[in-house]
């Protein structure tokens, strides 16, 4: 491979920063959301509530940097989030109801 492609190939060290950083930052929504509510039922919602908005915005940012349509990027991201959210609440909840 002559140097003028291998210039223009990532850096992988940088790839894992930018998404262990976008993980972190990502996290912090529904952590900081539930952190100082005490009823189980109003915080599940705000969670999914919090999550719901950070998804719409992270979906925006993602389409507009890379010139997609807004609305479709947005709510392919939502979506997917709620379908993370969901199995990650039902496998949660089936391996703490059999004591595992």
């Amino acid at each position: 491979m002559d140097e003028a492609k291998k210039e223009k190939l990532p850096n992988p060290f940088q790839a894992a920063a930018a998404s262990a950083f976008a993980f972190a930052v990502g996290a912090m929504v529904p952590l900081l959301s539930a952190a100082f509510i005490g009823d189980y039922h109003v915080r599940l919602g705000v969670v999914v509530a919090a999550v719901s908005v950070a998804l719409l915005g992270f979906g925006g940012v993602g389409a507009f940097l890379g010139r997609a349509p807004l609305v479709r990027s947005s709510l392919r991201v939502l979506i997917g989030g709620w379908l993370a959210m969901g199995i990650t609440f039902g496998l949660t909840k089936s391996i703490d109801s059999t004591g595992l």
